[in-house]
């Protein structure tokens, strides 16, 4: 399953335009995107083209405030878990979340 990632740029406050359209606001969004989520511009483009997985999900929210669930309500149901176990859809800078230290867990509390 993937995500939209429209929540998450409306939440850092950064305009995409149609992915693959020259001129949109993607133009300028993409690098923007790149440098808020602290990945490459290939990545921040596949986001925007493909949505997120279940595990991006969990290392980029927290980078605009929130814990995924606050984003996309339907983030942790169990043939989630189940159908990602296979998922060769990761990006090679993708690291594993347990090298991350920033990132929350399902049951941390975040303030609004």
């Amino acid at each position: 399953m993937r995500y939209p990632l429209a929540p998450l740029t409306t939440a850092l406050g950064i305009e995409l335009g149609q992915p693959g359209r020259p001129g949109d606001a993607a133009t300028h969004g993409i690098p923007a995107l790149a440098e808020a989520l602290d990945c490459s511009a290939p990545t921040a483009e596949r986001l925007h083209r493909d949505g997120l997985t279940r595990r991006q999900a969990e290392r980029y929210a927290p980078r605009a405030g929130r814990h995924p669930a606050g984003f996309w309500p339907n983030w942790w149901r169990d043939d989630d878990i189940e159908s990602e176990e296979a998922d060769d859809g990761y990006f090679s800078d993708d690291p594993a979340l347990d090298e991350l230290d920033d990132d929350l867990a399902p049951a941390d509390v975040i303030a609004a």
